[in-house]
């Protein structure tokens, strides 16, 4: 249950609190009062998009809190969604706040959580039924989840199983189509993939290829300097007079006097060093002449081949190695392809087992469906009777999809038909329900669906659309028999309504020191009896608030026969 709500700088409210109680909550106040700007604020404690619009002229940020009491039955989802610990007494304190600039926060218990994560987790608390709702029944696609919600705990096993059934169906369906597809689109890829395996094979790659074509590239390129050059060091050391000889006659000389100092010796090692050393650089050099070769035509080669990885690399990889990788997976998947008949045959099996399983699932749960649609059928007429429909027929047809529709949620496409009048055939709800006639079926419904839910708190926003006189009474007596079981909070301009409420808070609209302020306060006594008086018919005369008083002792006593 919601057990207070706390709005500070939403729209025309600057600073207003509510304590609510357990039982039936009404809230009312003349149009334009700000009744919305409450319904709102809820909203955004339960996971809304939030608007900068709302934030009031003037603030920085608007701020909503949210005292919660959530049942042992559904604590345990709303921790797991919310990621949060409870609070003593189950107690769950919800703030949201929206700066001007639209940025929102939200603290669940202290703890920040987002704003996904704050709806998947109030939507077990707090159910709120507006104007969406009622546009939402009217959708046929809708009509199935109303009936598996009302149905849930009857149908879980079976729903359950037409989930699996179906993701094994789907499963080895898309491994039949993507993997083997047919004998045609078979035969295309092994002509495609014995192409790629030729193409790389017939190319003989190895790893290190392209890395030493590169370089043998850049020597092609440079032969001419590179001979050259080797060809001057060569003469520079072995010519007369050259490098070679320049340093043999040295260490010779240097030889002659060595044995007359340790220094002169010393010198002569040196020299005798140098000159070997010039000689094994000048074989090192002949050496490399000799290898500086380049056939005709080679660097074209060369390039022609460097072009050839290029192309296979743009092809199927990026580099050697991942081409040569590639040409294993298609030779792989070749293999397969190849031997597919066997694998395709036990596929289409599992296929034919799997379509059937999920058929079967689909049947067992259609039947359920259908049982559960004999009970809400009976059990909606029965409700819409005590709300003054008695002519009111309700049915709930089923169609069968076709196998290749089949969903999760079987073969059932439902929809819900109605007629209001005796003698009227059966119509699709959409076509045949006037404004009234909607409210007291979705307050019907919500009547139902409450004794099948563990939702605390029920919100209705204006449910009193369309409706007057003796049925105003007849839905307060039916919202005040949901609130013995749930809280309810509704915002309405019936006076039958705020009579049956066992709490009433007034909105109202006030203008001071140059702006406009809306303020939430409790009424009890003389001041809730003037505005039943009020809603009754806008005069506030002695007779109109005795009247007032009769109707909620007449109220209170309804409330009281089945406390």
């Amino acid at each position: 249950m919601l057990y207070s709500l706390s709005i500070k700088n939403v729209a025309l409210i600057d600073n207003a609190s509510i304590t609510l109680e357990d039982g039936f909550n009404v809230l009312s106040g003349e149009t334009g009062a700000g009744k919305s700007i409450v319904v709102d604020s809820l909203n955004l404690l339960l996971g809304d998009r939030t608007d900068r619009d709302l934030v009031r002229t003037g603030t920085d940020m608007a701020q909503i809190e949210g005292v919660f009491f959530v049942s042992s039955a559904v604590a345990e989802s709303v921790c797991r969604e919310l990621d949060v610990e409870l609070e003593e007494d189950n107690m769950l304190l919800v703030r949201r706040s929206v700066t001007s600039d639209g940025r929102s926060t939200v603290k669940v218990n202290g703890r920040t959580v987002t704003v996904s994560a704050l709806r998947r987790g109030m939507q077990y608390v707090v159910d709120i039924y507006g104007q969406h709702e009622h546009q939402a029944l009217l959708k046929k696609e809708n009509h199935i989840v109303f009936l598996d919600n009302y149905a849930a705990d009857d149908i879980s096993v079976e729903k359950n199983e037409c989930q699996k059934c179906y993701e094994q169906y789907i499963s080895v369906r898309n491994k039949l189509n993507a993997d083997w597809g047919s004998e045609a689109e078979r035969e295309r890829r092994i002509d495609i993939l014995r192409f790629q395996i030729e193409e790389i094979a017939s190319a003989e790659l190895y790893d290190s290829e392209e890395e030493e074509l590169a370089k043998r590239k850049k020597f092609l390129q440079s032969i001419e300097l590179i001979a050259e050059t080797l060809q001057q060091v060569h003469y520079s050391l072995n010519d007369e007079g050259g490098v070679c000889e320049a340093l043999s006659e040295s260490a010779k000389s240097m030889e002659r006097i060595a044995d007359k100092d340790d220094y002169y010796n010393t010198l002569a090692e040196r020299l005798r060093s140098l000159s070997y050393d010039a000689q094994d650089i000048s074989e090192e050099v002949s050496s490399c002449l000799d290898g500086v070769d380049g056939s005709e035509g080679e660097l074209d080669k060369v390039e022609a081949r460097l072009q050839l990885i290029r192309d296979l690399k743009r092809k199927y990889g990026a580099d050697v190695a991942a081409v040569l990788a590639f040409m294993e997976e298609a030779r792989k998947e070749l293999d397969r392809l190849e031997h597919a008949e066997a694998t395709v045959t036990e596929l289409e099996k599992a296929l034919k087992k799997a379509k059937a399983a999920l058929n079967n699932a689909c049947e067992q749960l259609s039947s359920k469906r259908k049982k559960a649609a004999e009970k809400l059928e009976k059990e909606l007429s029965c409700e819409l009777k005590e709300l003054g429909m008695r002519s009111a027929e309700f049915k709930i047809s089923f169609e069968r999809l076709n196998d290749p529709e089949f969903t999760a949620d079987g073969f059932d496409v439902v929809e819900f038909l109605f007629s209001a009048n005796l003698g009227e055939p059966l119509k699709p709800l959409v076509k045949v329900i006037s404004g009234g006639e909607m409210s007291r079926f979705m307050l019907a419904v919500k009547s139902i669906l409450a004794d099948n839910d563990n939702i605390g708190t029920m919100v209705f926003d204006e449910i009193d659309t369309g409706i007057s006189g003796r049925m105003a009474q007849v839905t307060a007596e039916k919202m005040a028999r949901i609130a013995h079981r749930h809280q309810v909070i509704c915002v309405t301009h019936l006076p039958q309504i705020a009579a049956m409420a066992s709490a009433h808070f007034y909105i109202e609209k006030n203008e001071r020191d140059g702006s406009t302020r809306t303020t939430l306060e409790p009424l009890k006594g003389e001041g809730r009896a003037s505005e039943i008086a009020r809603l009754s018919g806008g005069d506030t005369t002695s007779i109109a608030v005795a009247h007032a008083k009769e109707m909620l002792k007449s109220a209170q006593d309804f409330r009281d026969s089945f406390n």
